[in-house]
C-alpha cells in the first residue's frame, strides 16, 4: 500500500494578531476614557468637598458668635438680676424722700400703676424708666485686694486699709483720688439723663471707717454739684 507524503503547508496567523491588537487597542483607548471621566468625577467631588468644608467653617464661625451673643444675654440677666433689689431700694428711697417733692416725674395714679402691673413685668417696668432717668454710678470695695475702691467696676488703684484709718496725710491722699474718679465718671456719660444715682455698697466684709469715708466723700460731691440732681443709696449684700 503506498502512503500519502505528509503536507507541508503552514498557518499563518498574521492576520489574527492584527485583529488581537486592534482589540487591545480599543480596550485600552476605551480604559483611558473611562479613567479621564473618573478624573473628572473626582475633580468635581474635590470641588465639592471644598465648598462643604468652606459652608462648615462659615456654619462654625455663626455658632461660636451665637454662643457669644447667648453668652453675653446670660450676663446681662445675671446684672440685671443683680441690679433689681438696688433699683427696688432706689426707688423706695426716691418716693420717699422728702427733697423729691419738688422733682417729681410721676404722678401718683402713675406710681401706682407701676406697681400694679403682674410681678413678672414690674421689674422690668421700674428698671426702663429708672434707666430713661437716672445714670448710675456704683461703687463698691475689693474685699480681697487690701479694700481697692471700684467705681462702675474700673479699679480706683486706691486702697483704704485698716492702717490708713489714723493717717491723715494718706487719707487726703485717698479723698482726693476718690473724689476726681467720681467726678470723672460723672461727666463720663454726655447727656441722656436727668439724675445720677450714687449706690455704695458693702458686702459684708468692707471696713466700717472705709465705708463712712467714702460715703462722706459722695456727701461732699452732692453739696457741691447743687446743679445736678444727685441722690445716694447706701446697699448692704449680705
Amino acid at each position: 500500500m503506498l502512503r500519502r507524503p505528509r503536507s507541508n503547508k503552514a498557518v499563518d496567523l498574521t492576520p489574527l494578531l492584527d485583529v488581537v491588537l486592534i482589540l487591545l487597542f480599543a480596550l485600552l483607548l476605551n480604559m483611558s476614557a473611562e479613567q479621564d471621566t473618573y478624573k473628572a468625577k473626582a475633580s468635581d467631588l474635590d470641588e465639592q468637598l471644598g465648598q462643604v468644608n468652606v459652608e462648615k467653617a462659615e456654619l462654625e464661625q455663626l455658632l461660636n458668635d451665637a454662643n457669644v451673643q447667648v453668652y453675653e444675654l446670660q450676663t446681662d440677666l445675671e446684672t440685671m438680676s443683680e441690679q433689681s433689689e438696688v433699683i427696688d431700694e432706689a426707688i423706695v428711697t426716691w418716693l420717699t424722700n422728702e427733697d423729691i417733692r419738688n422733682k417729681e416725674l410721676m404722678t401718683s395714679t402713675e406710681i401706682k400703676g407701676l406697681f400694679e402691673k403682674d410681678k413678672t413685668n414690674q421689674s422690668l417696668y421700674k428698671m426702663n424708666y429708672i434707666a430713661n432717668q437716672f445714670f448710675f454710678i456704683d461703687i463698691s470695695f475689693n474685699t480681697e485686694e487690701l479694700h481697692q475702691v471700684i467705681i462702675n467696676d474700673i479699679d480706683t488703684n486706691v486702697q483704704l486699709t485698716i492702717e490708713k484709718r489714723n493717717n491723715q496725710e494718706q487719707l487726703k491722699i485717698a479723698y482726693d483720688a476718690i473724689y476726681d474718679a467720681v467726678e470723672k465718671e460723672m461727666t463720663s456719660k454726655k447727656g441722656g439723663y436727668s439724675y445720677i444715682l450714687f449706690t455704695l455698697k458693702d458686702n459684708g466684709k468692707v471696713n466700717r471707717y472705709a465705708y463712712d469715708f467714702v460715703w462722706g466723700i459722695l456727701k461732699d460731691i452732692e453739696l457741691k454739684e447743687k446743679d445736678n440732681n444727685i441722690y445716694k443709696l447706701k446697699y448692704f449684700n449680705y
